[in-house]
């Protein structure tokens, strides 16, 4: 069996799916659309490139907002780009392992920016990893309306790996009063459609007043890393024991 050849023709049946769900609104990601068959190409095209991360259901909605600003070639190099950045590739890979070691570097630095919220969703079951495979799978272009998409955009593409982790802290301190009156079925409902009345100013304001430095950033991945090393060692020795 040609492994990538199975996973290349599941991405193109996911493609095919996903596409209509692509800016239900915008028809120019419609069937017939001037950027359906554009769109198609691209995410097409990184499977083939890529096969190692292939197509992962969120991508369309990233290659749909580089297609309303640039070419088709210039929106495959940019999406080559994008998936290669530590933090989205933690996310893009869905590797386990690597996806738990960002939520729990997020848990962190959300835990001590946002206190009581913190306290508040995990009382109430809802994980940090619920919203953020959402927000993060898209590039935030799926919760926030296009415009405000577009801004946020702007830092993201300008900003370094932790701006990603700074605006889902900055949403969730703009909305942290609401959130903390509600159960687990409603925040989770609320952050997935986020209110479409934010506007960028109010949301920057919102992220200004986040504490997370590099410095301290690598230092808790490293430990958290640090952590994942030593239990593969163990497990790997309680694997060679019972082998015994």
């Amino acid at each position: 069996i040609d492994y990538e050849q199975v996973m290349q023709e599941c991405g193109a049946a996911l493609i095919k799916r996903d596409l209509p769900r692509t800016f239900p609104t915008l028809k120019f990601f419609h069937d017939g659309g001037t950027l359906n068959e554009d769109l198609e190409r691209v995410l097409y095209a990184y499977t083939i490139y890529s096969p190692a991360i292939g197509y992962v259901q969120g991508m369309s909605f990233i290659v749909a907002m580089l297609l309303l600003y640039l070419d088709e070639t210039e929106a495959f190099t940019c999406l080559v780009q994008l998936m290669s950045k530590r933090g989205v590739n933690d996310f893009f890979s869905l590797e386990r392992d690597s996806i738990n070691t960002y939520v729990n570097i997020f848990n962190f630095f959300f835990q001590k920016n946002l206190p009581l919220l913190y306290k508040h969703l995990q009382e109430e079951g809802l994980s940090s990893e619920m919203f953020l495979m959402d927000w993060l799978l898209t590039m935030f272009v799926k919760p926030l309306h296009l415009d405000l998409a577009a801004r946020v955009w702007d830092c993201y593409l300008a900003g370094d790996e932790l701006i990603a982790m700074k605006l889902a802290l900055g949403i969730l301190r703009l909305y942290a009063p609401t959130l903390c009156t509600m159960e687990m079925v409603d925040a989770r409902t609320y952050l997935t459609h986020l209110p479409q009345d934010l506007d960028f100013n109010r949301l920057w304001e919102s992220v200004s007043h986040i504490n997370v430095s590099l410095k301290t950033y690598e230092k808790v991945r490293a430990k958290f890393e640090s952590k994942k090393q030593k239990e593969d060692k163990k497990k790997e020795a309680l694997i060679q024991a019972a082998k015994r």
